[in-house]
């Protein structure tokens, strides 16, 4: 995999050839999550200011969570025997990051509005807790950002490795029923 990010063509050849190994295949989709997560990184982070500690932070974390998320659906999926991972991985990936998506954010945005519309009644009232409850909040929500972010790619990957797992065990169990049923047959 050394060079076949850099010369396209190379890849396309060894393609064609069936020279890339599933395990290379497996760090081609890492290489591609890292690098969406390097170049487009932050479209719902807008209370934690780029290129700061606490985007490095961040950053850094969600990179982490990345690269043992991957590991664990590779081998969920049944590592280097699992010929068919790419096409597995990515067939799975699109509504499970949908629906994690939609769930996490949704939950994220539910907890920001009514702490929103909690301040505001309290503030109603005057009183100094809601004060000191806006400064509070109000502060830390790059925390509940980046803890939104984290949760979604941890829920992201251990549901795609349930699946993969699932789907690595429903095929054993259909060659050995193939397998089964030819004996039987040919009994």
């Amino acid at each position: 995999m050394s060079t076949h990010w850099i010369f396209p063509q190379r890849l396309v050849h060894k393609l064609a050839k069936k020279q890339i190994s599933n395990r290379e295949v497996a760090y081609f989709i890492l290489a591609s999550f890292l690098f969406s997560w390097v170049m487009y990184y932050g479209a719902f982070t807008w209370s934690n200011p780029a290129w700061t500690v606490l985007s490095w932070a961040e950053g850094l974390l969600v990179v982490c969570v990345t690269i043992l998320g991957m590991s664990k659906c590779f081998d969920a999926a049944g590592g280097d025997a699992n010929d068919r991972f790419a096409a597995d991985f990515s067939c799975l990936s699109f509504p499970i990051w949908l629906w994690t998506t939609i769930g996490v954010w949704s939950v994220y945005w539910l907890v920001f509005y009514l702490f929103q519309f909690s301040v505001i009644k309290i503030s109603a009232d005057n009183f100094q807790f809601s004060r000191n409850l806006i400064n509070i909040g109000g502060s830390f929500f790059w925390l509940w950002t980046v803890t939104a972010i984290i949760a979604l790619q941890i829920i992201y990957f251990a549901w795609l490795a349930k699946s993969l797992r699932s789907l690595a065990q429903q095929r054993a169990l259909d060659v050995q029923a193939y397998e089964a049923e030819t004996k039987h047959q040919s009994a």
